[in-house]
């Protein structure tokens, strides 16, 4: 009974552990200051799904990677942008600006966001030195 109990207990916590990940990267993991986010939207759907770029390596013909996934590892579904970006916000993200793309076929919002905990702009380092004398 132990042994089952001790096995049921690790499944449930290994499961509570894994949370929304984009590149196999936990949200609360992404070390950026910036973020980009494209809303996607299926063929026939009312439901959006949003590729995320933090900065990070991905495939010119290929971006599935960078759909943000759900603890299943399913592309995450939103009701609209809207509902996207209040769930950015609870990773600490916020809404700075928004461009179009365009190209011959067709046009991309994308959504510019900052972490609001980190520093923003480019601030010279300044570093002082004690006097010798």
């Amino acid at each position: 009974m132990k042994k089952l109990l001790l096995t049921l207990i690790i499944t449930i916590s290994a499961l509570a552990a894994k949370s929304q990940t984009v590149n196999g990267i936990s949200l609360d993991k992404i070390d950026a200051t910036y973020i980009d986010i494209v809303e996607y939207r299926k063929f026939v759907s009312d439901k959006v799904n949003i590729l995320l770029d933090y900065g990070q390596r991905s495939h010119i013909l290929y971006n599935e990677e960078q759909f943000v996934k759900d603890e299943n590892g399913k592309d995450m579904e939103f009701n609209s942008i809207i509902d996207a970006l209040n769930f950015l916000s609870t990773y600490g993200f916020e809404y700075i600006d928004s461009y179009v793309t365009v190209s011959k076929e067709s046009s991309t919002c994308h959504f510019l966001l900052k972490q609001k905990d980190k520093p923003s702009g480019n601030k010279a380092e300044t570093t002082t030195q004690a006097n010798p004398e």
